[in-house]
């Protein structure tokens, strides 16, 4: 059976977002890096997301609070660290081998206290 990864629009909108934010602060001197360095991250998700659950289950969480109840208890969060600094999070939902983003953020945001 395929696998689909699908991403809501929000995801897509805060990542299109995101470029501009990275290179606003500093984080990257140029759009082009700031586009690379979020396409890394997406496509981590994308790419892994629908092996790691078996492969390497210390990179799946749990969701609780405030994201298991705007996304429901059978999410799950899929992590990627990039660098020392940040580790990114997917919250996710699977159901016959489609696999749905519903949201992505960094460890530098309160959502990040609802995974475990």
């Amino acid at each position: 059976m395929e696998v689909r990864v699908l991403a809501e629009k929000p995801v897509f909108d805060y990542l299109d977002d995101l470029v501009g934010i990275l290179v606003d602060n500093h984080y990257f001197p140029t759009i082009e890096e700031a586009k690379d360095y979020v396409n890394e991250i997406y496509d981590f998700f994308v790419n892994s997301i629908h092996r790691c659950h078996c492969s390497q289950p210390g990179l799946i969480k749990c969701v609780k609070g405030h994201l298991q109840e705007e996304y429901g208890r059978q999410c799950r969060a899929l992590t990627y660290r990039p660098n020392k600094n940040t580790t990114w999070c997917a919250v996710y939902s699977t159901e016959n081998n489609v696999y749905l983003i519903h949201t992505i953020f960094n460890n530098h945001v309160r959502e990040y206290n609802d995974i475990e």
